[in-house]
C-alpha cells in the first residue's frame, strides 16, 4: 500500500493552521484593554498630583519655577502616553498645557485657575464628557501660550 505521505502532511498542515490552538494564543483584545485601564487609572492619578501641585503654590509650599517645571513635565508624560494608548484628546489638552506653562517663570491665581481648568479638561477626556465632540473645540476652550 501506497502513503501519499506529502499530501497527508499538507492536510495535516492545513488542519492545524486552521484552527488556532486556544491555550497558547494570547487575547490581544484583553491584554489592549488591560493596559488601557491600567493607563487610565496612572493619568488619573497624575491629575490628583496636578491639583495637589496647584494647591501646593497656592499655599506657597513650593517656588513658583519648581511647581511649573512639575506641571510641565506632568503635561508633557501625559501627552506621549496619550498617545500611546490611543487617548488623542489627552494628548492635545496635555500639549497645550505644557506649551501654555513652557515659558512662565512665575505663577499668579490666574495661572493657577488656568492650570485647574486644563486638570478639569484633561479628567473629562478621561471620563468621556466630551465624546462626539471634535478635538479642536475641546482645546480651544482653554488658555492658550503666551504670545511673544
Amino acid at each position: 500500500m501506497l502513503y501519499n505521505v506529502a499530501g497527508m502532511v499538507k492536510a495535516s498542515i492545513r488542519h492545524t493552521s486552521s484552527e488556532p490552538d486556544t491555550k497558547t494564543t494570547p487575547d490581544f483584545d484583553a491584554i489592549v484593554d488591560g493596559l488601557k485601564g491600567e493607563y487610565l487609572e496612572y493619568a488619573s492619578n497624575a491629575l490628583v498630583e496636578l491639583e495637589i501641585l496647584i494647591k501646593a503654590d497656592r499655599a506657597q509650599d513650593g517656588t513658583d519655577l519648581e511647581i511649573i517645571n512639575a506641571i510641565r513635565s506632568s503635561a508633557h508624560d501625559l501627552k506621549g502616553t496619550g498617545a500611546s494608548f490611543g487617548f488623542p484628546l489627552i494628548t492635545q489638552l496635555a500639549c497645550r498645557m505644557e506649551e501654555f506653562f513652557m515659558d512662565r517663570q512665575d505663577l499668579n491665581g490666574e495661572n493657577l485657575s488656568d492650570a485647574q481648568r486644563f486638570v478639569d479638561h484633561l479628567r473629562g477626556a478621561l471620563e468621556g464628557r466630551f465624546d462626539g465632540l471634535s478635538e479642536a473645540d475641546v482645546v480651544q476652550t482653554l488658555p492658550a501660550e503666551i504670545v511673544k
